[in-house]
Parts: C-alpha cells; structure tokens; sequence
C-alpha cells in the first residue's frame, strides 16, 4: 500500500466517529427538566488491526495500525418543558503508523475537533405505575471549528484526518425510551450528513439505528444508588466519501455490532456510563481497516 492510499485508509474510520457519540443521554426518549443543566465528560476509544477486504480480512504488508481517543466535554440546558440544547466539544488525539521499519511512517497528535450544537423536543410522553414512556426528535449542526492544518514532514495531511473537517454538518435523530418498572428499552436512529469542506472533502452519509435493553440491576431507597447493566445491537452504514466531487476509493461500510454496559447512579444527580462495542459483522469497500473493539465511558451531573 502506498502512503497516500494508506493515510486514506486510516481516515476512513477516524472521519467515522462524530463526537454526538459522546453524549450522555442525549439519543433517548426523554428530554432534561426545565431549567435543569446537565454537564458531562465522556472518553471514546477505538482500535483497529489489521485490515477488511469486503468482509474478509486481508494481509496488512505495511503493517497498518490506528487509534483514536476522543474526549467530548458536554453541557446541556433544559429551556422549557420537553425542550433541551446541548453543546458538545471534543478533543481528539490520533496514533496511526504504516510501513515497515526503517521506512515506517507515524502520526501522533492531538487537537480541537468540531463543535457540535443540538435542540432537542420531546414529542410525546405518557407515565403510569412505575413506568413510563417517552419519544424525542433532535436537531444538531456539527460546526466548521476543530483544526484542520496539521502536518508531517511539512506536507498537509489529508482532509480525513485532521480533527476538523471545515464544514457545517447536519445531523437529525428520533429517539423512543420505554421504561416498564425495572426494565429499561431504547431505540434510536441517527442521520448525518456530511457537506464539503477543507481540501474540498467530503464525508459519506451516516446512518446509524440503536436498539437497546436495560436492566437496573440495583435499586435502593431514594437516594440511594442504583446500578443498570445493557445489552443491545446496533447498524451502521456509512456513504462513500468524495473529493472535488470525485468518488475516493476505500471509503462506505455497513456494520452490525453488539453493545454491553452499565450504568452507575451514586447519587440522583450523578450518571457514570460505561459501554463496550464490538463489531460482529463488517462489510467495506475496497480495502479498509478492521475495527477490533470502541470504548466510551463518561461521567455527567445535573442540577
């Protein structure tokens, strides 16, 4: 693999990776209390190794391997009854490295990525005994902020993986939470898309849906602490990427992965959120990384 096809390759799933991940409840059903304020903390991870042809691996001869590490600071506001904002700010650090010694080539840096901004309105809400049910729409723009000038030896690296991407990004979700005493279901599906931005790059379209079940596992007195363990599956497909309006190769996959967690309240105003993700089935185009496993565990307190 050339270095140029090679640094394609590693963006590929680093341009994947929008910060709203890093939201602590931000793709549920329901919406935070009027003049309620929620800050949070969450840190991604995701790892790779080696690399997918189609859905079967192939041979790595430069010996391709990328990381990346995502902090998403977050502050949300409940403006009035059924309605949030919320503002997410991540920073984003990338280890990449491909070929063989002496000649072996590595990128480590870290920057500001873009800042994303959402409202959130709940569209429907019913409760009963113990239980309870609630259904949102959210609306985000994903804003041209993070850095989008780093180098290597003098020579820009390209679009996909800067930690900005130079464009004003939509993105739209709708998101449903059934809570049936101790039993907990979430549903999701989020839509973003990518416009035009530096070095006239352009991401595919993202679509991703959510299906998860929760089980509070622990349940003491108010205000005691209470522990909630999850188990779900979720789709992703992602659009084939685009530069000067020319379709790149190594870019667009579909993805089907399993997720398991926990959730920790120590408190009623204190969220510690911990999700594990591992892709069971992976179909890409050309040749791209394979994705071992991703990471997100994040602390969020209202009041």
């Amino acid at each position: 693999m050339r270095p140029a096809n090679a640094l394609l390759a590693l963006g590929t799933l680093l341009a994947a990776l929008p910060a709203q991940q890093g939201g602590v409840e931000l793709f549920v059903g329901e919406t935070l209390f009027v003049g309620g304020t929620r800050l949070s903390a969450t840190w991604l991870h995701e790892e790779t190794s080696g690399l997918l042809r189609s859905t079967s691996s192939a041979t790595s001869p430069d010996g391709l391997a990328v990381d990346r590490d995502t902090v998403v600071l977050g502050a949300m506001h409940g403006l009035r009854r059924g309605t949030d904002v919320t503002v997410l700010v991540p920073v984003i650090g990338t280890q990449a490295a491909f070929g063989a010694r002496p000649n072996r080539t590595e990128t480590d840096h870290t920057d500001l990525g873009d800042v994303s901004v959402t409202i959130r309105q709940r569209l429907h809400h019913a409760h009963w005994e113990r239980s309870a049910w609630a259904t949102s729409m959210l609306l985000g723009i994903q804003t041209p902020t993070g850095a989008t000038d780093e180098r290597r030896g003098g020579v820009l690296l390209p679009a996909n993986l800067q930690a900005g991407s130079g464009s004003w990004d939509p993105f739209v979700s709708v998101a449903s939470t059934l809570e049936l005493d101790r039993l907990r279901l979430d549903a999701n599906a989020l839509y973003f898309a990518p416009t035009e931005g530096d070095q006239q790059f352009q991401g595919g379209d993202v679509f991703s849906a959510t299906l998860t079940v929760g089980y509070r596992a622990l349940m003491t007195q108010y205000p005691g602490p209470t522990v909630s363990l999850k188990g779900g599956v979720r789709y992703r497909s992602e659009g084939r990427a685009e530069q000067a309006g020319v379709d790149l190769l190594g870019f667009g996959r579909e993805e089907v992965a399993l997720r398991a967690g926990a959730t920790w309240h120590p408190t009623p105003d204190l969220d510690v959120v911990f999700t594990l993700e591992v892709p069971i089935y992976q179909d890409v185009n050309e040749l791209q990384p394979d994705v071992d496993y991703r990471l997100l565990a994040g602390v969020g307190w209202r009041f």
